[in-house]
């Protein structure tokens, strides 16, 4: 068994690191573009083909600060400390990934004889050193929730050690990826340009009979009709915050971004003003060729058969009526926002 303690030399070179880390931090004040729907409609795609963009710091995994809550609800209060502020922000995943790498949930894979480590990345994550930044970069008392939520993000990827597009160009974006935050009952879309007047929203649209069949496999104990709601929600949030913001928030179908590509990452790359990068036409985790987050068979690249695998399957046939429903919404809000 290899020993993996550390001898008084090791601990030396990290604490030197961390020391560099924090005397030359990147900041990361960048407006945000957030994509927000229901699951299973393509949000960790196309987080995934910005993550190799050297404009874009693109987080790593769903945005989770401020569960359950949420996102952040920070209050402007003089008494807070940096440590209640980071508890308030802090996510569980990296120290998970620290520990095992990163990956999807590929169970199925395992299962099928691939071993616990198929579609793992290594993730290098130093939490001391987040926290360290965290309170360096947090000016004490902030003026308003962004302040808080820059050092976050400034911390967040300033502790991940073997992140490879952390000095490349000057960044102008923070991407992100938080599921079904924009149909929050609390006005997902107006909490976020609140903190993020500079910022863009994306929501994608899924043809809901091929986002049924993928949902139930990831979240089997909804019903159908409980499902399709979760669907409608999120469809009518996104375009109630286009109407409410159209230089602001972008619908995109689920469809052209499998199968338009290039057309859709171009089309997104004009409304931030950001050049087309080649890299933005493959899935990648830290630059890394990365598995489809599939509830069927994960692919490395963009799986085409993702928008019809489900056809000729009689799994909701006796949903027939409610899935009618959804098409005839679907076909209209397709009609208004598929790419040309």
């Amino acid at each position: 068994m290899t020993d993996l303690s550390y001898d008084a030399q090791s601990l030396e070179v990290l604490e030197q690191i961390r020391k560099q880390r924090c005397r030359w931090p990147v900041p990361v004040t960048q407006p945000m573009l957030l994509c927000s729907q229901v699951q299973r409609s393509g949000g960790t795609l196309l987080s995934r083909l910005f993550d190799g963009h050297p404009c874009c710091f693109t987080h790593p995994n769903e945005l989770r600060w401020g569960r359950p809550k949420g996102w952040p609800n920070v209050t402007l209060d003089g008494a807070l400390d940096a440590e209640t502020l980071f508890s308030e922000l802090n996510e569980t995943w990296p120290a998970k990934f620290a520990r095992r790498g990163y990956a999807k949930d590929l169970g199925h894979i395992s299962a099928a004889g691939a071993g616990a480590d198929a579609g793992r990345l290594p993730f290098l994550f130093d939490g001391m050193l987040q926290q360290n930044i965290f309170k360096r970069a947090l000016q004490l008392p902030i003026g308003r929730r962004r302040d808080a939520l820059n050092a976050y993000l400034t911390s967040l990827f300033n502790a991940w050690l073997d992140y490879q597009n952390l000095y490349t160009a000057p960044k102008r974006w923070v991407t992100a990826f938080e599921p079904r935050f924009i149909a929050r009952r609390d006005g997902g879309s107006d909490t976020f340009f609140t903190d993020y007047p500079d910022g863009m929203l994306v929501t994608i649209v899924r043809e809901p009979a091929a986002w049924l069949s993928s949902y139930r496999r990831h979240i089997p104990v909804h019903t159908v009709d409980k499902a399709l709601r979760l669907w409608g929600d999120s469809l009518d949030a996104g375009v109630h915050a286009h109407a409410k913001h159209p230089d602001r928030v972008v619908v995109l179908i689920f469809d052209d971004l499998v199968h338009r590509t290039e057309s859709v990452m171009r089309t997104l790359c004009d409304r931030m003003d950001i050049p087309f990068e080649r890299s933005l036409l493959t899935p990648t985790f830290n630059s890394m060729p990365v598995l489809s987050n599939s509830s069927h068979s994960p692919t490395l690249g963009i799986d085409k058969q993702v928008t019809n695998r489900h056809d000729g399957s009689r799994e909701f046939v006796d949903h027939a009526r409610l899935l009618q429903n959804a098409s005839a919404r679907y076909d209209n809000v397709r009609a208004s926002f598929a790419a040309k």
